[in-house]
């Protein structure tokens, strides 16, 4: 992993950051030591929820049967309320997953999250569709042909700009949210996730090989 600003000022940058295009790299790991593998703390979803440092260069990820819904966060975290940042990272959904729910095995990013609230967008490799969630709640979702298949890379990127949400993969627009109401999401981590919404009690797995966080230039 490479800072490119010293971990203590990440929070004034963030503080900082408003209004424009998000812009500043603050924050990238490609899990290229096992101590940055480390940096990644479990955020959501209990105790089942836990990461491998898969291959010595990528975060890996299983969920155990079942629904499961995953978050890891990253040690960025917003020092005002309502924190402006935009989150990236590339992962993929693997073939070993089993074939019963390979269609309801996700994998995505998160901000302004804490362990009960959260914008969140998923993606779902199998099925190549997507869900865009807001403390938990669908607030847009479908198909989208640019998102890319079982065991290919997707670059899932999440903006987030007061009350407005932009979710993207592979450069193109998934969806855009107009939040009425902001202060209802009231973390202020930046995470990765993985999961599964399938009912049936059967394995999925991915991994995710990079993440970086940008703020806006103040």
């Amino acid at each position: 992993m490479k800072r490119l600003i010293p971990p203590t000022v990440l929070a004034l940058a963030l503080a900082l950051a408003a209004g424009a295009i998000a812009n500043v790299v603050i924050y990238q790991n490609n899990f290229s030591k096992k101590k940055d593998f480390k940096r990644i703390e479990r955020l959501q979803g209990g105790g089942k929820c836990k990461g491998t440092w898969k291959g010595k260069k990528a975060f890996g990820t299983r969920v155990n049967g079942g629904s499961r819904e995953c978050l890891f966060s990253t040690p960025v975290e917003g020092d005002s309320k309502q924190p402006d940042y935009t989150i990236q990272a590339a992962g993929k959904v693997l073939k070993k997953t089993n074939k019963k729910v390979r269609d309801k095995v996700y994998v995505g990013v998160a901000g302004r999250a804490n362990r009960k609230s959260a914008y969140e967008v998923r993606v779902f490799p199998k099925g190549r569709t997507f869900a865009l969630l807001k403390n938990g709640e669908e607030v847009a979702g479908g198909k989208n042909k640019s998102i890319a298949e079982l065991d290919k890379r997707n670059l899932i990127r999440l903006s987030i700009d007061r009350g407005t949400v932009v979710a993207k993969v592979n450069g193109k627009r998934l969806a855009k949210f107009e939040d009425g109401s902001p202060e209802e999401v009231r973390g202020r981590k930046t995470a990765i996730g993985f999961g599964s919404v399938a009912k049936a009690n059967k394995d999925g797995f991915g991994v995710i090989d990079s993440i970086k966080v940008f703020v806006p230039t103040p």
